[in-house]
C-alpha cells in the first residue's frame, strides 16, 4: 500500500508544474462535485 502511495505522490510531484494537468484535475473534481450536489438536491426534493 505504501509503495502505491509513494508512486502516486511521485507522479503528482512531477506534474505539479504542469498547469494544464492541475486544471484538468480541478475541472474533473468540480464535475464530480456538481454531479453529487445535483444528486443531493434531487434526493432532498423527494422529502
Amino acid at each position: 500500500m505504501a509503495v502505491i502511495r509513494s508512486c502516486a505522490f511521485d507522479l503528482l510531484k512531477n506534474h505539479v508544474d504542469d498547469v494544464d494537468w492541475t486544471e484538468r484535475i480541478d475541472s474533473h473534481a468540480r464535475k464530480i462535485i456538481d454531479r453529487n450536489h445535483n444528486a443531493m438536491g434531487k434526493n432532498l426534493a423527494k422529502f
